[in-house]
């Protein structure tokens, strides 16, 4: 009795880490998407702040990586803990907030011009207004939906309510972006990049939307 004991104390020890492995690999993946999202980020803002003309198709490219890597991020650090695991599920929504902190500071102290010809038009001068503070807004919402379960000790509820934030998250994003696709396609008569994060929020709602049901 006292050999079989010591073997499932191992078998759960080994279990344990081989957990706290897979979960640590997810959130480097994690931490170094997000730094790519945020270097990304920066580097079309940039861009844009000294080309007004039509998206270029490298521009397209650049905004697809910089979409992807922030969807992706989000994929690998909301699938890093266990349903069961209360200690990573926190430390994930601790990196997430802080990613989001990351991502307010840029907008609050970034150039939010509006790029193309157009930009100077009456019709288009709430974009960079709502571009600012959209971030912010979806943020909140998140912190509020996770924030009533970040001090429970049932991982599962944790879990539940993080998938419901990301979902909810993703859905208001993907309704700011089309918008602003929408009117920026209307006035430049060309295909706006900010079609691509309308359609990677949508389609990343829909499928945690699906998942989370099931």
């Amino acid at each position: 009795e006292r050999v079989v004991m010591q073997q499932l104390s191992a078998g759960q020890t080994a279990l344990r880490r081989i957990r706290w492995r897979v979960g640590a690999s997810m959130m480097t993946l994690g931490v170094c998407l997000g730094v790519l999202f945020l270097c990304m980020r920066q580097h079309i803002r940039t861009a844009y702040e000294s080309h007004r003309g039509s998206p270029s198709l490298v521009e397209h490219l650049e905004k697809i990586v910089q979409v992807a890597a922030f969807t992706s991020r989000f994929a690998a650090f909301s699938l890093a803990p266990l349903a069961d695991s209360v200690r990573f599920t926190r430390l994930v929504l601790l990196f997430d907030a802080l990613i989001m902190l990351a991502t307010d500071w840029q907008d609050i102290c970034g150039d939010h011009t509006v790029p193309g010809p157009f930009g100077h038009l009456p019709t288009v001068a709430w974009i960079p207004v709502a571009t600012r503070w959209q971030h912010v807004f979806r943020h909140v919402v998140f912190c509020i939906l996770i924030s009533r379960s970040v001090s429970s000790r049932d991982g599962f509820r944790m879990q539940a309510d993080m998938w419901r934030a990301v979902a909810t998250y993703m859905a208001l994003g993907s309704v700011f972006f089309a918008a602003k696709a929408s009117v920026l396609t209307y006035y430049s008569q060309q295909f706006s990049t900010h079609w691509w994060p309308a359609s990677f929020d949508f389609l990343a709602a829909l499928f945690v939307l699906s998942s989370w049901r099931q």
